[in-house]
């Protein structure tokens, strides 16, 4: 279905991205802030991975085609050349903020390697959550219309998982082919172990900084980290850490070359 036409004047400038929140936006923007057109990329939060997907395809149907999205990759597979909307290299924009070496730089007394294990064990406190979450992903591909996943507090330990799926109420439209392919004793006897286990595994391999939520693991080192500076939020620790791989040449890879496909896009 064509979405119905939106005011050109959201649309302004030449090189637009959509981002899903303002740390995005901040974060981007003092990573492009020294190159000569990526400064100009206009950078604008819409408020959630929904609204970016949205309003690109509306953006590309009346014909701005410098308009882009980017979006947190989660679950989903990576992002291809010449997408319209982008998907982070991790799982979310946060998981590049895990830069241990340029957080040690921001730090009172602690050294990189401190602050890795410190991330690594609230890693290990979320795992359950994301074994669940994973879970629950697998069902809703096959389940439109599911119900959505829980909060973290709500899945604190594998024991506390199983209890939250056993309580899971299944929308009764859906009962007919959860009760076929979707039971609970598969659920929690052969599907959660499976996810567990391969939570676990990247626990182990240290692929957790890449594929665990880095919105979760990022907001608890925000707070308990003795920092140098006071960061009221996670947003102004994202700018100092931009800040860092600006000086320092480090910044991802990943973000520049964001940054050049929109370009590449652009009417600059």
């Amino acid at each position: 279905m064509k979405l119905p036409p939106i005011d050109d004047a959201f649309f302004r400038g030449k090189a637009l991205l959509l981002v899903e929140d303002a740390l995005t936006r901040r974060l981007l923007k003092s990573c492009w802030q020294g190159h000569p057109e990526g400064m100009h990329i206009t950078v604008r939060p819409v408020g959630g991975h929904t609204s970016v997907v949205a309003l690109v395809r509306a953006a590309r149907e009346l014909g701005h085609r410098y308009v882009f999205g980017l979006v947190d990759r989660d679950f989903a597979m990576p992002s291809r050349a010449g997408d319209a909307v982008m998907r982070t290299e991790r799982h979310e924009i946060e998981n590049h903020l895990l830069d241990f070496d340029a957080l040690a730089r921001l730090r009172h007394g602690k050294t990189a390697a401190e602050i890795g294990e410190i991330a690594r064990e609230k890693a290990v406190r979320v795992q359950a959550w994301m074994a669940v979450r994973r879970t629950l992903l697998e069902m809703k591909q096959d389940l439109p219309g599911f119900p959505p996943d829980p909060k973290v507090s709500d899945v604190p330990d594998a024991s506390t998982a199983r209890q939250w799926l056993s309580a899971l109420a299944y929308p009764k439209s859906l009962e007919r082919k959860i009760n076929k392919a979707w039971t609970k004793t598969d659920l929690l006897d052969k599907r959660l172990p499976h996810l567990e286990q391969q939570c676990s595994s990247e626990i182990a391999s240290g692929k957790w900084v890449e594929f665990f939520s880095g919105k979760e693991i990022f907001r608890h080192l925000r707070s308990v980290v003795p920092w140098r500076f006071q960061f009221d939020n996670e947003e102004d620790l994202a700018f100092k850490v931009a800040e860092r791989w600006q000086r320092q040449g480090t910044t991802p890879t990943f973000i520049n070359t964001l940054r050049d496909a929109v370009l590449a896009g652009s009417v600059l």
